[in-house]
């Protein structure tokens, strides 16, 4: 079941979301001194409250055992929708809940009136590449930035 969560539900979600990027920023060598700001060692309950309020809409997947995933969506106007930190927490990974997640934040920005949604990734995750190319995504550019020690990546596809 996906659904928007309630604000009480944030604190979960953001230690969610801090454990399913830690995977990501360990197996990139990311770190807080060399990467301060990736969402491994960001995601809070605050961060969440503040994204709430500038309109994001922040969806959970629950399964038996709770909250498992987490994505959101932002307008980015120009008739784009973002995604951003869709996860799964490790323990419930490649049971077709990411995908369920994309799938659900596709709708739901076609019903805000969307066109296209966009994303952005660390563009040396080769899976994740694959697994974004895989549902309809395709590159829009990539980018270097001097305090992030890897080349985000910007994908987009019609919803």
């Amino acid at each position: 079941m996906i659904r928007e969560l309630r604000p009480d539900e944030y604190a979960a979600a953001a230690a969610l979301i801090r454990a399913a990027f830690l995977t990501v920023a360990r197996e990139f060598g990311l770190t807080e001194e060399n990467c301060p700001r990736h969402t491994a060692f960001v995601a809070s309950e605050a961060r969440l409250n503040a994204q709430a309020g500038w309109g994001w809409r922040l969806y959970g997947s629950f399964d038996g055992e709770g909250l498992v995933g987490f994505a959101s969506i932002s307008d980015a106007g120009g008739g784009a929708y973002e995604i951003h930190n869709l996860c799964v927490a490790p323990p419930a990974r490649h049971r077709g809940l990411g995908a369920g997640l994309l799938r659900h934040c596709l709708g739901e920005a076609r019903g805000l009136g969307a066109e296209r949604a966009v994303l952005s990734m660390i563009w040396e995750n080769a899976r994740l590449l694959a697994w974004y190319e895989a549902a309809g995504f395709a590159l829009t550019g990539t980018e270097r930035y001097p305090h992030l020690p890897f080349t985000v990546g910007r994908m987009e596809r019609g919803v």
